[in-house]
C-alpha cells in the first residue's frame, strides 16, 4: 500500500469468494461504495453468538477491538444489497503504522462520508453486531457524529431475528427496516431508531410491523412489537442533541450548529485534538492534524473557531449549553469535559465530578433548540472573541 491514498474492500470478493481484496486509489472512485461507522472498542464477544468464521487483527491498530469476519461479512451483505460493491473501514483502509497516511485520511475524512451510499453505523464495534435492545457508547464517541452528520440517510446494522417490515412511531416519520442476513442481521435509518427516544417527552411510543401487516392500514399500533431501542445510551441527551443535528426539517443555518457543538460536547475521543477534528468537516474546515500535539485541544478549538469565522460564519458555540460555566482558557466555550476513550464526558459542577450528558440534560435542549442569528466575529491566537451586534443605549 502507498501512503496518501484512498482504499476500499471489495465486497464481492469477500462476499462470494472468501478472499479480503483491497483496491487503491488515486480519487475516491465514481463507483457507489459504502462507509462503516463504528467505536474502537466495542462490545466484547458473547458466546451466545457463535462466531462462524474467526477474528483477526490490524497490524499497528492492536489497541481496538479484533475485527469479526462475520460482522465484515454483514457489513459487505449489507453494502452489496444498497448496490454498492465497495466499502470503507478506516481499521483496513488506513496504514495503521503510517502518520502520514493518517494525517492525510483524517484531512479528508469528512468527504469520504459524504461521498459514501449508505454509510453504515455499527454501534456494538467490529467484534459482534448488537440488538437494539442493548446499550452501546456509539453515541458517546467524538468521530462518530461527523460520520453521520456528512451522508445522506445513514442506515444502523444490527442484530435482528424477526424478518422484514416497519415502523410505525407518534411522529411524521415512519421507516422501513429491511433485513440482510435471513434470521440473523437488518438495516434500519439512524432516525427511526433514534426517534422513540421522544417518546417519554413528546408522548408516544414507535412499533415495530412484520411487511405481511402493512394492510389493512387502520391496523392499531399497539399490535406490533414496541421498539424501546437503548442503542444511543438509557437517557435522552445525546439522541436528542443529534436528533437536532439530522432532523430534516430543522435543517437550517441557526439549528445545525448549535446541535453539533451541543451533540460534541458531550462525547469523548482518546486523544482530546480528535475532539476538534472530529466535526471541522461539518464547518466546511479542514485544519492539519500534523500542526497540533495529541493533547492540545484549546489550540486546536481556537483554529476551527478562527476558520469558522473567517469564512463568515457564526459563533454558533456561544449558546451550546445554559448549564456550564465558560472554559477558564477560552471563555466564549463551556468548559471542556475531561475527554477519555473508555468512559463518558465528564465535567466537575460545584466540586462534584458528574456525566455531562446529566448535567446538560434533555430537556433543555428542547427549550433552547438553537440560538437564532448568533453574532459573528474574529478570534486572535490567545482566543480572544470580537464580536460585531446591534445595541441599544441603556440609561
Amino acid at each position: 500500500a502507498s501512503p496518501c491514498k484512498y482504499r476500499l474492500i471489495d465486497c464481492v470478493q469477500y462476499v462470494h469468494h472468501n478472499t479480503l481484496v483491497i483496491h487503491e486509489f488515486d480519487v475516491l472512485p465514481e463507483e457507489s461504495y459504502s462507509a462503516a461507522s463504528y467505536i474502537w472498542r466495542g462490545k466484547p464477544f458473547d458466546p451466545s453468538f457463535p462466531e462462524q468464521r474467526g477474528f483477526f487483527s490490524v497490524l499497528g491498530a492492536e489497541s481496538g477491538d479484533p475485527i469479526s469476519m462475520d460482522v465484515l461479512y454483514h457489513a459487505c451483505m449489507a453494502s452489496l444489497q444498497k448496490k454498492a460493491k465497495l466499502l470503507w473501514l478506516d481499521r483496513l483502509c488506513i496504514i495503521q503504522q503510517s502518520r502520514d497516511d493518517k494525517a492525510w485520511q483524517i484531512q479528508r475524512m469528512y468527504g469520504i462520508y459524504k461521498a459514501c451510499d449508505p454509510c453504515l453505523v455499527l454501534p456494538g464495534g467490529l467484534q459482534r453486531l448488537v440488538c437494539v435492545d442493548e446499550e452501546t457508547e456509539w453515541i458517546q464517541r467524538g468521530w462518530t457524529l461527523q460520520e453521520v452528520m456528512a451522508p445522506d440517510d445513514p442506515l444502523v446494522l444490527f442484530r435482528w431475528r424477526r424478518g422484514s417490515g416497519f415502523f410505525i412511531g407518534p411522529t411524521p416519520f415512519t421507516g422501513d427496516l429491511e433485513e440482510v442476513v435471513t434470521g440473523e442481521s437488518a438495516l434500519a435509518n439512524i432516525m427511526d431508531l433514534l426517534l422513540p427516544y421522544l417518546g417519554g417527552i413528546m408522548g408516544g411510543q414507535t412499533y415495530f410491523h412484520l411487511d405481511e401487516d402493512r394492510e389493512p392500514q387502520d391496523k392499531e399500533e399497539e399490535s406490533g412489537i414496541e421498539i424501546k431501542p437503548i442503542l444511543f445510551g438509557r437517557t435522552p441527551s445525546h439522541a436528542l442533541a443529534l436528533l437536532g443535528a439530522l432532523w430534516p426539517s430543522v435543517r437550517d443555518p441557526d439549528a445545525i450548529p448549535h446541535a453539533v457543538w451541543r451533540s460534541a460536547l458531550m462525547r469523548v475521543s482518546s486523544r482530546p485534538v480528535d475532539m476538534v477534528f472530529s466535526i471541522m468537516g461539518i464547518f466546511d474546515v479542514t485544519l492539519d492534524p500534523k500542526a497540533f500535539r495529541s493533547h492540545d485541544r484549546l489550540g486546536a478549538t481556537i483554529a476551527l473557531a478562527q476558520e469558522i469565522l473567517r469564512k463568515g460564519g457564526n459563533a454558533s458555540w456561544l449558546i451550546a449549553t445554559m448549564n456550564l460555566p465558560p472554559e477558564r482558557q477560552l471563555s466564549s466555550f463551556p468548559a471542556f469535559p475531561t475527554t477519555r476513550v473508555d468512559g463518558k464526558a465528564q465535567i466537575k459542577v460545584d466540586g462534584l465530578t458528574r456525566d455531562l450528558a446529566e448535567v446538560v440534560g434533555g430537556d433543555e435542549f428542547l427549550e433552547r433548540w438553537s440560538l437564532k442569528e448568533s453574532p459573528k466575529g474574529s478570534m486572535d491566537d490567545d482566543g480572544y472573541l470580537t464580536i460585531s451586534s446591534q445595541a441599544i443605549h441603556v440609561k
